[in-house]
């Protein structure tokens, strides 16, 4: 593997975030129980104001059957990216600053240099 001058990773680091318009909140599931034992679902914040940027990877002809309830669905890929040291993790929620909700389904770990973070996502409704 071809060893990158830390300088220059800087700036390519610096480059890829530059890109990123948009800030996100990164959520895990959690659960407690209520005083009645009930379970109570929610989210432990992970990070907050976190750069980041939606990127809808349609147009590389990817493209994912998932299985939604009792029936298959075709989604097209939308990756999210964030800084290279941001910690993303499967089945984490990802909010944007807009208040777009998506759950994290993949991760990107494909790199030949750690110049950001990816994800595949899929938009929460509801």
């Amino acid at each position: 593997m071809l060893k990158v001058p830390n300088a220059l990773l800087e700036y390519m680091r610096d480059q890829a975030e530059s890109l990123m318009t948009d800030t996100c909140t990164i959520e895990v599931q959690s659960a407690s129980y209520g005083e009645m034992g009930e379970l109570i679902e929610g989210y432990t914040l992970v990070a907050s104001d976190v750069s980041c940027r939606v990127i809808d990877a349609a147009s590389q002809n990817v493209a994912e059957i998932v299985q939604q309830g009792n029936r298959e669905t075709i989604l097209g890929e939308v990756r999210i990216v964030v800084p290279y040291d941001t910690v993303l993790a499967v089945d984490q929620r990802i909010t944007t600053s807009d208040g777009t909700a998506w759950q994290v389904g993949r991760l990107v770990t494909a790199r030949t240099s750690p110049i950001d973070a990816q994800a595949v996502v899929v938009k929460v409704y509801g």
